[in-house]
């Protein structure tokens, strides 16, 4: 399958399931086509982030997010991502994405994205998420947490290991732009889009 058949079937299907939290767990049926396949027969490693796409537009359908930032003009794109695998995915094998958001800081979103086989996790993933206006301009949080409709206003503690991750992800913001200035911290430590 590929990476747009698959956005498109997602949008169809997204529209006939459940309604889900904004804050997630969405959780996403999938299962392992022959093109998902690398040489080795197991699901190439890039399908992983492909599908995890697919299970967002899923999460953003389902939780209405998408409809409502649309209506506003606003979107939400990647600005880094990392995996963790555990185990391999075979062809024919069904599997599940648990999506759900960790919490956010005033720049980005931070969204934890599952591959659960038979009750495991066989992957793991972290995605910061920034929204962007029609003009691509980077929107704070404090401005989409409102069109969300979001119980809380207020970030649940971010877990010690996603400030581990954003400290890396601030170290290879450095070593691409060298002397690029910017405060210290969190907030600086991610990328930009």
């Amino acid at each position: 399958m590929t990476n747009l058949s698959r956005t498109l079937w997602m949008l169809l299907a997204s529209t006939r399931r459940p309604a889900c939290s904004p804050l997630g767990p969405c959780i996403t049926p999938f299962r392992v086509f022959p093109g998902d396949l690398d040489f080795l027969l197991h699901m190439n490693n890039a399908v992983y982030f492909s599908v995890m796409d697919s299970a967002r537009i899923d999460w953003l359908v389902r939780a209405k997010i998408w409809q409502r930032l649309s209506k506003q003009n606003l979107h939400l794109v990647v600005a880094g991502e990392t995996i963790q695998f555990r185990k391999s995915l075979q062809i024919a094998q069904a599997y599940d994405i648990q999506t759900r958001v960790v919490g956010w800081d005033d720049r980005a979103f931070f969204v934890e994205q599952r591959f659960m086989r038979q009750g495991e996790v066989w992957a793991s993933a972290l995605v910061r998420l920034r929204a962007l206006d029609k003009k691509n301009r980077a929107v704070t949080t404090d401005v989409v947490l409102p069109i969300l409709d979001a119980a809380q206003v207020k970030s649940p503690p971010l877990p010690a290991w996603v400030d581990s991750w954003m400290q890396a992800q601030g170290a290879l913001r450095q070593s691409i732009h060298p002397g690029r200035p910017g405060p210290p911290g969190r907030e600086n430590a991610g990328a930009r889009p």
